[in-house]
């Protein structure tokens, strides 16, 4: 069944080895930062010291990378969430609304949400 996901080692064999004939392209692995959420590659041309550019996979369906995740999400209706793929979120926007909210609980909420 096709789902529309593209795992990240197709992805980048299309890039590289390109696709029905065409030709990919030079990609050379750089190093990642120990918490990188994306997967980069420099964009070389042939002969050339100087990159052309860069292109990045975020490998969250076929690639995990939980174990060094670092991130927080803040949703545009307020929730943060502390994992990409959980369903947990914490309302912020409702309790800075809420009319007994006080300075210093906004750092309490997001300390209850990353424990």
């Amino acid at each position: 069944e096709d789902n529309g996901l593209v795992p990240y080692q197709e992805m980048l064999d299309i890039v590289t080895k390109g696709k029905d004939g065409e030709s990919g392209l030079t990609l050379n692995r750089t190093v990642d930062g120990p918490n990188d959420t994306t997967k980069w590659w420099r964009l070389d041309t042939d002969g050339s010291t100087e990159a052309l550019g860069r292109i990045g996979f975020i490998t969250s369906m076929s690639d995990h990378f939980c174990g060094t995740c670092n991130r927080l999400r803040l949703t545009a209706d307020g929730q943060i969430k502390v994992c990409l793929f959980g369903s947990t979120e914490l309302s912020l926007r409702d309790a800075m609304r809420d009319p007994s909210f006080q300075d210093g609980d906004l750092e309490k909420l997001i300390h209850y949400a990353v424990q």
